[in-house]
């Protein structure tokens, strides 16, 4: 039996069974022993059989006898959720390993052992709390390994994490920071939280020129985001129409997916997902219909993206860059701002040094180095804090 895998087959291609004589009307079984990497990619393999003179073309898929996914659900205490899924005919007896990032606690055991039934998904949720902050970028990965017989997968789930401090009292719009809690902020200061764009992707020369410490907060009505960023070259008027986009200019973007269906954390957008633009020059972010439907960059008619309804934006130019804050009515976008609960979140700062369009974007979770926009599977975590 040659087989042969098109796609990277080292694992597959020229393996062979042994060579059998098959006595007229009886029966003999070929077996060949294959080593399938997890990574194996699910396609079509094709496979040939040689009876003398004969060749026969059968074909057969690959796939993880038992698989497993990690997300942390919105609108919900801070959970864990493992979904083991059964790929097979037969029940198997799964083994379930966890190893957290120090910076979180779960409660129970970290190995259970879960008894799945042919075809069939179990979802584990496990209680997990963050106790901990991770100065490199709030990176607190989570890996599961999974174990049946002598089946071995393992599987590691990037999470960053943002703490919404609570106030009782509203703290300054005013760029002076008064009533903010900015310890363990979100940090934008890496290379690596540089994304990918259709046009810009100029050099980053480092701090100086694009950088930022992010606090988040919320009382018992707003959510709050601010930004103290660090940037050598202002350009915060969006000079339309040179300049294509709205956030070609010096701006903060924020994403709050607050869906709690089946659409969490994936593409497309859909109600519950906002992308709000805050910019230095509008207290309240909409041109109104004919602006936003302004041909840009040679491409499509720009849609209104979903910004998120009731949103404020204040700045202030500082020594050194500019303060922007963002305040969102906690109502009007129906999140449930309760100790432990928990939201999809991401920010990021975009920055023009003079072009007529933004230089880079600077995204703290939800970049992708093989795409030129938003990966809304890779945004962050925001936690509302104690009160």
């Amino acid at each position: 039996f040659p087989l042969k895998d098109n796609i990277n087959g080292d694992w597959i291609d020229g393996k062979a069974s042994a060579t059998k004589r098959i006595k007229a009307k009886s029966s003999e079984s070929f077996e060949i022993d294959l080593h399938v990497p997890n990574d194996a990619p699910p396609v079509t393999y094709d496979v040939v059989m040689s009876l003398g003179s004969q060749r026969i073309h059968k074909s057969f898929r690959a796939a993880l006898p038992v698989s497993v996914d990690l997300m942390m659900p919105n609108g919900e205490r801070e959970i864990l959720l493992a979904t083991l899924e059964n790929n097979t005919h037969e029940t198997q007896n799964v083994s379930l390993n966890l190893t957290p990032h120090a910076g979180w606690t779960v409660s129970g055991p970290l190995q259970r052992s879960i008894v799945l039934p042919a075809n069939a998904i179990r979802r584990v949720t496990i209680p997990i709390r963050r106790t901990g902050y991770h100065s490199d970028n709030q990176l607190y990965p989570i890996r599961a390994r999974v174990e049946s017989g002598q089946f071995r997968y393992e599987v590691e789930r990037d999470f960053y994490s943002a703490i919404a401090h609570f106030t009782k009292l509203q703290p300054a719009l005013d760029g002076t920071w008064r009533g903010w809690n900015k310890n363990n902020p979100v940090t934008i200061d890496d290379p690596n939280q540089i994304c990918r764009l259709l046009m810009g992707n100029q050099p980053w020369n480092g701090l100086a020129d694009l950088s930022a410490q992010v606090y988040v907060m919320y009382d018992n009505n707003y959510l709050y985001v601010g930004a103290d960023v660090k940037d050598d070259s202002l350009i915060t008027h969006w000079d339309f129409p040179r300049m294509s986009y709205p956030w070609d200019s010096d701006c903060m973007e924020v994403i709050l997916d607050t869906r709690t269906t089946s659409d969490q954390g994936a593409d497309p957008p859909s109600p519950g997902l906002y992308r709000q633009l805050s910019m230095a020059e509008y207290r309240v972010t909409d041109f109104g219909a004919n602006v936003w439907k302004g041909g840009g960059a040679g491409g499509p008619l720009l849609p209104k993206p979903n910004l998120a309804p009731g949103a404020e934006t204040f700045y202030r130019r500082t020594s050194g860059g500019y303060a922007i804050m963002c305040r969102f009515s906690l109502d009007q976008l129906n999140i449930v701002a309760k100790p432990g609960y928990k939201l999809g979140f991401d920010v990021s700062i975009n920055d023009n040094d003079g072009l007529n369009y933004r230089k880079n974007q600077h995204i703290w979770a939800g970049f992708n180095q093989n795409q030129s926009w938003w990966d809304v599977g890779t945004i962050g975590v925001l936690i509302f804090g104690p009160k």
